[in-house]
């Protein structure tokens, strides 16, 4: 592996609103971190929100990429700078000649091969393995999946904005999958030009917010399904709705809370013109690889993650902190938690960068391979 030099005193993988908390908070202790990010602009899922958020705390603004902007007129001003289009494919522990992990870019779906350079991606400008003594992960969430047969044929559409692109589903059958905050938001947003809207919720209740659950009544083409699971998803072919979607009753207890149709009303098979899944989010986090017994191979190690569930810090290897949503649970998700998770990280990881005496990005020896 080709590796770049000198290694750094600490990483940030992730320039969402943890990784940038992070990174603005290392910079300000003394230590100015690497900031990796995937994608090609600095954001997250802030670059996503296409609604005002008026709840942070002294910064009501427009929509998300606004809140960005303002992010970064910060770190500016810090002199913190973002590597963007450099996905980091895995983490590699090494212990001479003193601790420290190689973060391998690149898009493989394996460990890399320790006798040859990781794919190489035009973005990130060649397949360097970087070096860091602390990481940082603010590496966010990923949409939930259902896991069926079909799923792959609303892959492109399933998680289409409702607040940006409404008008889009003006008089056709839309099906939203869920039965949380964002399901039900999408259903009322969608509502004024769909012809129908079917909320397939897994539970006996929803569980959205009370503020948003009390305005479904309001919508007359709004119907309900509980304890509800696709079990197949086919192309429904013609010229009509595009999808078949094959029902199920899910193994959800009875619940008086529940309204709407019940399961013995429930009919076999939907036809949609639009499924969109707002299922809940899961926690993206790069692999982290141990050294294997067999020369010029690395092995995966398992990362541990209860879902919806902080990690605990005793699964995650000394040296590396999770930080925002992928370290929060989903009740808590919020712009505020996450640039208050990414302060928590960067103050944890200096410390612990003080307290091993390492030394700063202008002393530091070069790291061995």
């Amino acid at each position: 592996m080709k590796e770049d030099r000198p290694c750094r005193p600490l990483a940030v993988v992730g320039a969402g609103a943890a990784g940038l908390s992070a990174a603005l908070w290392a910079a300000r202790l003394g230590w100015m971190p690497a900031v990796f990010e995937a994608a090609d602009r600095p954001g997250g899922q802030l670059q996503a929100v296409h609604q005002p958020i008026i709840d942070y705390l002294g910064l009501p603004v427009r929509d998300g990429p606004e809140l960005i902007r303002h992010f970064l007129a910060h770190l500016r001003q810090a002199g913190v700078s973002i590597a963007l289009g450099v996905p980091i494919a895995g983490i590699l522990p090494r212990t001479e000649p003193r601790p420290h992990f190689l973060l391998v870019p690149g898009r493989k779906t394996g460990p890399p091969d320790a006798g040859a350079p990781a794919s190489t991606d035009r973005k990130n400008g060649g397949a360097s393995v970087l070096c860091a003594r602390a990481v940082i992960l603010a590496t966010g969430t990923r949409p939930r999946r259902l896991g069926v047969p079909g799923e792959a044929l609303i892959a492109e559409s399933a998680w289409s904005s409702t607040s940006r692109n409404a008008e889009r589903f003006r008089g056709r059958a839309v099906v939203i999958v869920g039965g949380g905050d964002r399901a039900v938001e999408g259903a009322l947003n969608v509502a004024p030009h769909a012809a129908v809207v079917t909320l397939l919720v897994r539970g006996a209740a929803l569980k959205a917010r009370s503020a948003l659950r009390q305005k479904l009544p309001s919508h007359r083409n709004i119907r309900i399904f509980y304890r509800t699971v696709i079990r197949r998803i086919e192309a429904s072919g013609g010229s009509g709705p595009r999808y078949r979607l094959l029902l199920a009753a899910s193994d959800a207890p009875p619940s008086e809370a529940g309204a709407g149709k019940t399961v013995e009303s429930l009919p076999p098979v939907l036809i949609a013109d639009d499924v969109l899944l707002r299922i809940g989010m899961e926690p993206v986090l790069p692999p982290i690889w141990t050294e294997a017994s067999e020369p010029g191979r690395a092995q995966a190690e398992d990362v541990f993650w209860a879902a919806d569930e902080a990690m605990p810090e005793k699964t995650v290897p000394e040296g590396i902190w999770i930080a925002g949503d992928a370290a929060l649970p989903a009740s808590e998700r919020s712009v505020a938690a996450a640039v208050g998770s990414g302060m928590q990280a960067a103050k944890r990881a200096v410390l612990w960068l003080e307290a091993q005496e390492i030394l700063s990005e202008a002393d530091a020896p070069e790291a061995g391979g």
